[in-house]
């Protein structure tokens, strides 16, 4: 699948990126304030913030992690290793909290015994595709 041109440039606002997140603007805006990478904090261009596609699927990562009960700055860090510039490769990761750590692992099936949480990773990334292509084309892209 060839990725859009909004997957790496700065394409939504900060509402649009909650939206699509799937969690409230006050949400999104902390976490931002937590100081994720670098890479992560959009660009900001006359007094306004907007997301690649990229970003938006690490929020969406953050997002989901977070749900399971990983820890925000946890969640930030694992995150960034798996929104990148291409398409995700694994289909799922697989998410396991075994006292104060948690352990991620990349698969392409699902194993048998499991227990932890699993992100459908690659299918989140076509997801969010589909839908920020709807946001981009009502905003004139």
């Amino acid at each position: 699948m060839t990725l859009p041109s909004f997957w790496r440039v700065p394409s939504f606002s900060v509402e649009e990126t909650a939206g699509l997140v799937g969690v409230p603007v006050v949400t999104l805006r902390t976490w931002m304030q937590r100081a994720p990478a670098g890479d992560f904090l959009g660009e900001k261009s006359r007094g306004r913030i907007h997301f690649s596609g990229r970003e938006v699927f690490y929020y969406v990562l953050v997002s989901k992690l977070a749900d399971y009960g990983v820890p925000i700055r946890t969640a930030m860090y694992a995150a960034a290793s798996y929104a990148t510039d291409r398409l995700p490769l694994d289909d799922y990761l697989i998410v396991q909290n075994q006292g104060a750590v948690t352990n991620f692992e990349l698969v392409d099936e699902l194993p048998r015994q499991l227990n932890g949480a699993v992100i459908a990773l690659r299918s989140q990334a076509i997801d969010l595709i589909g839908r920020a292509a709807k946001v981009y084309a009502t905003e004139g892209g």
